[in-house]
């Protein structure tokens, strides 16, 4: 997502949010979305090489944003962050919990509510519950948001019961999506391979042979690229 760190000083802009916070314009700042990209700045940060300082900080973020949301229980980016930081700890009853009330808050970014209700349905399954709840999630993000990661979800779920007919349609549904544009927390990998080789596997399921090898051929690895030649030799004699 693009992530505003040039600015002039003096044109009204504030940092908002207890953490991860976010600069917006103040009275007399420029709209944002009409800002021009600085093309070919890259901001890199390793996060592999920061692992201890990265846990140590959830901890203090956990306690920041847990004074935050008792001031204000209805700013949804800090519940959001609040439920994000619960997980990254490990505590996934409490992130299921905060996801949730993000999820049923309408107000603040809406791709956050797509979150919310993506990870929930994530966590449902981790933690146990019945899948109907983890499916009900992931509907209800698909809703929300035309991205593919639900959908894929979806597909994981009905192919893990056996019923082939509806984990094909969603694979189906998912690589028909467009990749979204300046979204928050874009699951690149899903995009590039893992919705490709979902349906690479469950188009022969259907005999539907051309979208199988269309599929196997975008996902491309060795598997895949053997998947595509089976494909190939049926389509050959169809």
């Amino acid at each position: 997502y693009h992530n505003i760190r040039l600015l002039r000083a003096g044109c009204g802009w504030r940092y908002k949010g207890a953490v991860h916070e976010y600069l917006a314009g103040g009275e007399g700042a420029p709209d944002p979305s009409k800002l021009p990209e600085a093309l070919g700045v890259v901001l890199f940060q390793d996060r592999s090489a920061d692992d201890g300082k990265t846990g140590r900080r959830f901890q203090t973020d956990l306690r920041i944003l847990l004074d935050a949301h008792a001031r204000d229980p209805t700013e949804p980016r800090t519940c959001l962050y609040l439920a994000q930081t619960h997980e990254c700890l490990g505590e996934r009853a409490a992130a299921y919990a905060a996801y949730g009330r993000r999820a049923a808050n309408l107000r603040g970014f809406y791709e956050e509510r797509f979150i919310a209700l993506l990870r929930q349905g994530r966590l449902a399954l981790e933690l146990g519950y019945d899948w109907k709840v983890a499916r009900d999630h992931f509907l209800e993000a698909g809703e929300v948001c035309a991205r593919a990661e639900p959908f894929v979800e979806l597909a994981k779920l009905y192919r893990g019961r056996q019923q082939t007919v509806l984990a094909y349609g969603f694979a189906k549904t998912a690589c028909a999506l467009a990749q979204p544009d300046m979204a928050l927390f874009v699951d690149q990998h899903l995009y590039d391979y893992e919705r490709w080789h979902l349906l690479g596997i469950l188009a022969f399921y259907l005999q539907d042979l051309e979208a199988g090898a269309r599929a196997c051929r975008i996902a491309g690895r060795p598997i895949d690229r053997k998947n595509q030649t089976f494909y190939d030799t049926l389509l050959k004699h169809a």
